[in-house]
């Protein structure tokens, strides 16, 4: 469990850390990619595509408000950054079927 949020955190920040400096547009980019991508390895149907794009749309957003907001404060930065994931994928695996939240948590764990 430790190492679950260790990966997502680092992948959180990696993936924050550079929504802080994107444009709305970019951002709105990103999480199609970011979904598109998701899509392919844990296999999609077009509604739960719909519902996995905003939770991501809504985390890269919420993401970049955090990054600004404390940027001089990076213990309360990294706690918020660590609340938007861990409430991402809360919302994610309750989209899914056991197997594709299955293979969520798997590629969680592998990042």
């Amino acid at each position: 469990m430790k190492k679950l949020f260790t990966s997502a955190f680092l992948l959180l920040v990696l993936v924050s850390a550079q929504a802080a400096q994107d444009t709305p547009e970019q951002i709105r980019s990103k999480a199609t990619e970011n979904t598109r991508q998701l899509a392919q390895k844990i296999g999609l149907n077009e509604q739960e595509y719909i519902r996995v794009k905003a939770y991501t749309l809504e985390k890269l957003i919420a993401a970049k408000e955090i990054n600004e907001m404390y940027a001089n404060d990076a213990e309360m930065r990294t706690k918020k950054l660590m609340a938007v994931e861990e409430e991402y994928q809360k919302n994610v695996v309750a989209v899914l079927s056991p197997k594709q939240s299955e293979s969520f948590v798997a590629l969680i764990k592998t990042n």
